[in-house]
Protein backbone atom coordinates (compact mmCIF):
# COMPACT_ATOMS: atom_id res chain seq x y z
CA UNK A 1 0.00 0.00 0.00
CA UNK A 2 0.95 3.81 -0.58
CA UNK A 3 2.08 5.78 2.32
CA UNK A 4 -0.63 8.00 3.19
CA UNK A 5 1.36 11.29 1.84
CA UNK A 6 1.12 9.46 -1.35
CA UNK A 7 -2.85 8.66 -1.34
CA UNK A 8 -3.35 11.92 -0.64
CA UNK A 9 -1.31 13.85 -2.98
CA UNK A 10 -2.90 11.56 -5.63
CA UNK A 11 -6.85 11.90 -4.65
CA UNK A 12 -6.03 16.11 -4.71
CA UNK A 13 -5.21 15.60 -8.05
CA UNK A 14 -7.84 12.98 -8.49
CA UNK A 15 -10.18 15.00 -8.02
CA UNK A 16 -9.09 17.36 -10.90
CA UNK A 17 -8.84 15.41 -13.35
CA UNK A 18 -11.74 14.71 -16.27
CA UNK A 19 -12.99 10.86 -16.14
CA UNK A 20 -11.63 10.61 -19.77
CA UNK A 21 -8.10 11.58 -18.50
CA UNK A 22 -8.43 9.31 -14.69
CA UNK A 23 -9.47 6.28 -17.35
CA UNK A 24 -6.41 7.02 -19.47
CA UNK A 25 -4.26 7.42 -16.08
CA UNK A 26 -5.44 4.02 -14.98
CA UNK A 27 -5.32 2.31 -18.13
CA UNK A 28 -1.71 3.24 -17.99
CA UNK A 29 -0.99 1.78 -14.70
CA UNK A 30 -2.91 -1.32 -15.20
CA UNK A 31 -1.06 -1.97 -18.56
CA UNK A 32 2.14 -1.62 -16.91
CA UNK A 33 1.16 -3.86 -13.98
CA UNK A 34 1.08 -6.13 -16.76
CA UNK A 35 -3.13 -6.21 -16.55
CA UNK A 36 -4.84 -6.77 -20.28
CA UNK A 37 -2.03 -9.02 -21.42
CA UNK A 38 -2.58 -12.34 -20.18
CA UNK A 39 -4.07 -13.51 -23.37
CA UNK A 40 -0.66 -13.58 -24.86
CA UNK A 41 2.06 -14.94 -22.24
CA UNK A 42 4.79 -13.36 -24.07
CA UNK A 43 3.45 -9.98 -23.13
CA UNK A 44 2.33 -10.64 -20.01
CA UNK A 45 6.13 -12.12 -19.00
CA UNK A 46 4.37 -15.48 -17.90
CA UNK A 47 7.10 -17.02 -20.38
CA UNK A 48 9.77 -16.18 -18.01
CA UNK A 49 8.63 -18.90 -15.35
CA UNK A 50 10.03 -21.56 -18.04
CA UNK A 51 13.67 -20.35 -17.44
CA UNK A 52 12.91 -21.69 -13.84
CA UNK A 53 12.39 -25.01 -14.49
CA UNK A 54 15.48 -27.48 -15.10
CA UNK A 55 13.72 -30.54 -16.99
CA UNK A 56 13.38 -31.07 -20.62
CA UNK A 57 10.19 -33.26 -20.28
CA UNK A 58 7.92 -31.21 -17.51
CA UNK A 59 4.51 -31.45 -17.18
CA UNK A 60 2.03 -28.73 -16.94
CA UNK A 61 -1.39 -28.32 -15.73
CA UNK A 62 -2.92 -25.41 -17.33
CA UNK A 63 -5.99 -24.71 -15.05
CA UNK A 64 -8.22 -22.12 -17.20
CA UNK A 65 -6.68 -22.65 -20.36
CA UNK A 66 -8.81 -19.91 -21.58
CA UNK A 67 -7.59 -20.86 -26.07
CA UNK A 68 -4.59 -22.79 -25.04
CA UNK A 69 -1.80 -20.20 -25.46
CA UNK A 70 -0.19 -20.63 -22.49
CA UNK A 71 0.21 -24.41 -23.14
CA UNK A 72 1.09 -23.56 -26.37
CA UNK A 73 4.04 -21.32 -25.81
CA UNK A 74 5.18 -24.01 -23.03
CA UNK A 75 5.00 -26.90 -25.90
CA UNK A 76 7.01 -24.77 -28.27
CA UNK A 77 9.71 -24.49 -25.40
CA UNK A 78 9.42 -28.16 -24.32
CA UNK A 79 8.69 -29.90 -26.99
CA UNK A 80 9.49 -33.16 -25.19
CA UNK A 81 7.11 -32.12 -22.21
CA UNK A 82 3.50 -33.24 -21.65
CA UNK A 83 0.45 -30.70 -21.19
CA UNK A 84 -2.99 -31.01 -19.41
CA UNK A 85 -5.34 -28.31 -20.25
CA UNK A 86 -8.42 -27.83 -18.71
CA UNK A 87 -11.12 -25.13 -19.70
CA UNK A 88 -14.79 -24.25 -18.00
CA UNK A 89 -16.19 -22.76 -21.06
CA UNK A 90 -17.15 -25.14 -23.78
CA UNK A 91 -16.64 -22.45 -26.53
CA UNK A 92 -13.03 -21.63 -25.42
CA UNK A 93 -11.97 -25.46 -25.27
CA UNK A 94 -13.14 -25.96 -28.88
CA UNK A 95 -11.05 -23.02 -29.78
CA UNK A 96 -8.16 -24.38 -27.61
CA UNK A 97 -8.27 -27.83 -29.01
CA UNK A 98 -8.28 -26.17 -32.42
CA UNK A 99 -5.75 -24.15 -31.45
CA UNK A 100 -3.30 -26.96 -30.09
CA UNK A 101 -4.50 -29.48 -33.15
CA UNK A 102 -0.29 -29.65 -34.13
CA UNK A 103 0.83 -31.05 -30.87
CA UNK A 104 0.10 -34.59 -29.74
CA UNK A 105 1.77 -33.85 -26.26
CA UNK A 106 -1.71 -32.29 -24.80
CA UNK A 107 -4.98 -33.49 -23.29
Amino acid sequence: MAPRIIRSAIRRIAGHLSFDTALQISKILLHAQGFGSGADPRKSGEHRVFALLNNDRPVLFDVGGHLGGYTAAFLDRFPGGQAYLFEPSAAHMKIARENLSAYSNVR
